[in-house]
């Protein structure tokens, strides 16, 4: 399956990424030969097996080695889906267990009753009162902690890797927001075994 992929440049002393763009064939002109020729892709990343099909219609049905998928587009069809019909859904088999083997039985893996009873647990949390005072907490932790995070990058050396920097970024952020800044002394172990479990869990084996 070809894909254009636009080079990466600089624009106006701004770095432009490299876009992948979506196969322009559409469903109907796939073969079982292309669904084999997707399986690298599966498990390298599988938004690279999209085509424009996938962004354009309303609802898309298809099978992909042996598995059956629906993509929905519109905002009516997904609150049909997930708000006003939520109960009539279940989370996939395989993406319960990579999910699980690093959350355990947290809010994004719990279904039903159990979800319902964590999402009122939760709520308290989310008010637009405590959103608010989020924003700040994070802009303030942003620029407390951005500078010294590129320090003792460059202080390496290489090229800039902006993944752990932003991993960092984000656990002290949640540090500052929800732990009133008491787990930033466990800030090292805990972003290597986030690392560790990322790596691991998310290159799921197809077979």
């Amino acid at each position: 399956m070809s894909r254009t992929r636009p080079e990466p440049r600089f624009e106006n002393g701004l770095f432009v990424p490299a876009i992948p763009v979506p196969d322009t064939r559409h469903l109907s002109e796939f073969k079982r030969r292309h669904s084999i020729m997707l399986i690298p892709k599966v498990i390298n990343n599988p938004l690279e097996t999209f085509i424009e099909d996938h962004y354009t219609m309303n609802v898309l049905q298809y099978k992909l080695i042996g598995g059956g998928f629906t993509v929905i587009n519109t905002p009516d069809l997904i609150k049909h889906c997930f708000v006003d019909n939520r109960g009539n859904y279940r989370f996939s088999a395989i993406r319960q267990s990579m999910l699980r083997s690093i959350l355990g039985d947290g809010i994004l893996t719990q279904e039903g009753e159990a979800w319902k009873h964590a999402r009122r647990a939760m709520s308290p949390l989310f008010t637009p009162k405590n959103v608010k005072s989020f924003a700040e907490t994070m802009r303030v932790t942003t620029l407390r902690e951005m500078p010294e995070l590129f320090e003792r990058h460059e202080e390496s050396g290489g090229t800039l890797k902006i993944a752990p920097l932003m991993s960092a970024l984000t656990y002290l952020v949640l540090s500052d927001t929800l732990f009133s800044g008491d787990i930033k002394a466990q800030k090292s172990q805990v972003l290597q075994d986030v690392s560790t479990a990322l790596t691991y869990a998310g290159r799921p084996d197809p077979l």
